[in-house]
């Protein structure tokens, strides 16, 4: 049997559309009510499991998190606080929702891009929530005041990014304070 260009492109065509349609089918399938595989957040994986037994891994290292002081070292001195001193709450059904909507919000190019990142590179999703302004505030104010007693000033600016990145950080590592280039 000798097919024309024409039908050959055709037949290539369909198979390209009804592989794709299967694959996606089959990823439907795979990951219904389920979060979707490769979801993790801030590096703790959540890909795969149902709504529910999200909600209870993310509440779990929560807990690790809030109850874990975060310590910021530099020359001489340290500022050490529990994620709690800044506010901080684990928000663990709003987390999970989060990660649940990855590949499954903004059909059907969005959700379609989220589903090929998540099976092919991972995709990260953020805590739920956040520090309260003025407890920060206060905290970075007795940073200072340690530094200066050094004779040292702080990037105030860096050092709130790094709070709240060390917040968040699991397993726990020390955070180096950033000093400001006073030269």
């Amino acid at each position: 049997m000798n097919l024309s260009l024409r039908a050959k492109v055709f037949l290539l065509i369909a198979a390209l559309i009804g592989a794709t349609a299967y694959l996606i089918i089959m990823d439907l399938g795979i990951n219904a009510g389920r979060v979707h595989y490769g979801v993790t957040v801030e590096g703790l994986q959540v890909g795969g499991q149902t709504l529910e037994e999200a909600v209870a891994t993310i509440r779990e290292r929560g807990r690790e998190l809030r109850d874990t002081p975060v310590v910021l070292t530099t020359e001489g001195f340290d500022c050490r606080f529990l994620p709690t001193d800044l506010g901080w709450r684990v928000r663990p059904q709003a987390t999970a929702d989060e990660a649940r909507d990855v590949g499954f919000s903004g059909a059907p190019f969005g959700a379609l891009a989220d589903r090929i990142r998540a099976w092919f590179g991972g995709v990260a999703v953020e805590w739920q929530g956040g520090t309260k302004h003025e407890e920060v505030n206060a905290l970075l104010a007795d940073c200072e005041r340690q530094a200066q007693g050094l004779g040292l000033t702080i990037n105030r600016f860096k050092l709130r990014r790094r709070i709240n990145r060390a917040i968040v950080t699991w397993p726990r590592r020390n955070f180096v304070i950033p000093i400001a280039d006073n030269g």
